[in-house]
């Protein structure tokens, strides 16, 4: 997904998500497991939305991300803010560093675009040789029960000022992937501009997360329903996963 679209519209688009309270959850979580945790860089981190908010709470934050529409609007916002978040273009399965951070980050379903199970794994070892020795690794997954039931077949509609988004899903049982289409309609007052966007996502059931993360060098610390601290049940749409690289 090339994102040179959605990139215009994504913070209106996810202004309702609670940034600052996914932030507080994982500062939590970071300060039980980690004494040496000032460092962060948050991967598929679009606008870096979430990374401000983890700098308001005193870390150093990087930010890598594939593409660079949404770079340039995060350096936009950094920059706006008087903060300085660097940001570097890179793929979640092949990226380096100038130095190892304490704390890896992906937030928001964003391995859940990667194609197939093996392009995880791949993105599990990039994640494990970008972060120190005893470092964490905190990501949130989609679950095969929001692709079949939540997400499945079924159309959303976002009206919001100036822009209307039309959400149409195919899910395939095969693979439990969503492909979803994204048509926008902006009024700029004077013309009315279309875009679109097309992606899959692709769901895995949770014990072949937890295999996949020990097979690739981490200790599964914890999983999560979402950013609360309660277990994931049948019903969980996204899980929150907490390991340490061995």
């Amino acid at each position: 997904m090339s994102y040179r679209a959605f990139a215009d519209y994504y913070d209106r688009l996810t202004s309702n998500i609670n940034y600052a309270g996914y932030a507080g959850r994982l500062s939590k979580l970071i300060k039980a497991y980690s004494s040496e945790s000032l460092s962060i860089v948050e991967l598929c981190c679009g606008t870096l939305s979430l990374g401000i908010e983890l700098n308001k709470l005193g870390y150093r934050v990087s930010g890598v991300d594939l593409s660079e529409e949404m770079l340039q609007r995060a350096k936009q916002k950094t920059l706006e803010r008087g903060i300085f978040m660097p940001v570097y273009r890179g793929d979640v399965r092949d990226f380096k560093l100038p130095c190892p951070a304490d704390v890896a980050v992906c937030a928001l379903d964003s391995l859940n675009h990667l194609e197939g199970f093996g392009e995880v794994m791949t993105a599990f070892r990039a994640i494990k040789r970008n972060i120190k020795p005893g470092g964490l690794f905190i990501f949130d997954m989609n679950t095969p029960y929001k692709h079949e039931r939540i997400l499945g077949d079924n159309s959303f509609i976002y009206r919001l000022p100036g822009l209307y988004c039309s959400w149409e899903n195919e899910y395939d049982p095969r693979d439990c992937s969503v492909k979803i289409t994204l048509d926008f309609f902006e009024d700029t007052g004077e013309k009315i501009i279309h875009n679109n966007e097309s992606f899959k996502e692709y769901a895995y059931p949770k014990r072949l997360i937890l295999r996949g993360l020990r097979a690739s060098g981490f200790e599964v610390l914890g999983y999560f329903d979402g950013i609360s601290g309660r277990l994931p049940v049948p019903r969980s749409e996204r899980i929150l996963y907490l390991a340490r690289s061995i």
